[in-house]
């Protein structure tokens, strides 16, 4: 299901559908693309933003990453390299993990740890880890992934909706 309805939004969003789906104001979005943070496209410098579902699952996450961790903004680009790698799809790994009633996860340290697997993986991971090297200090962070990938999916599946009633 969760795969259907990707590939059915692989068109382009607004800035607009952004600010309302990440909870951002179009201050917020226009200081972050031009600090680089946000990934967008342009058909010309001057013209409107757009963005693909795997856009904006990047720039929900890192939003909700600064606003539960107060992570600054300039230190989420390697969530966006992460995330946008050519053939990595995490908007769809954490959609169809869901599908199986899984929880999706989200584990950094922002720096070179980057993981998106269920919760119980990232509990045995996690364990793992400790259990191999108890004088890791390194912080990380763990974002639950699901409120923002029901939010997006909704927010796709009407948006598809829509554009099928009003071509």
């Amino acid at each position: 299901m969760a795969n259907e309805q990707i590939k059915l939004n692989e068109s382009e969003y607004s800035a607009k559908d952004v600010s309302e789906l990440a909870g951002l104001s179009y201050r917020q979005l226009n200081s972050r693309d031009s600090k680089g943070v946000i990934p967008s496209q342009r058909e010309t410098t001057s013209g409107w933003r757009k963005f693909s579902p795997r856009d904006v699952f990047v720039i929900m996450v890192c939003s909700e990453i600064h606003k539960q961790f107060g992570i600054p903004l300039e230190s989420l680009g390697y969530i966006n390299r992460m995330m946008l790698q050519p053939k990595a799809n995490h908007l769809l790994a954490a959609a169809e993990m869901m599908d199986y009633e899984m929880t999706p996860c989200l584990l950094t340290n922002l720096k070179d740890g980057f993981i998106i697997q269920s919760s119980e993986e990232i509990g045995q991971h996690i364990r793992q880890t400790l259990n191999k090297n108890s004088k890791n200090e390194a912080a990380h962070i763990l974002l639950t992934l699901s409120p923002i990938v029901k939010r997006l999916m909704s927010y796709l599946e009407k948006s598809t909706h829509s554009r099928k009633e009003n071509p």
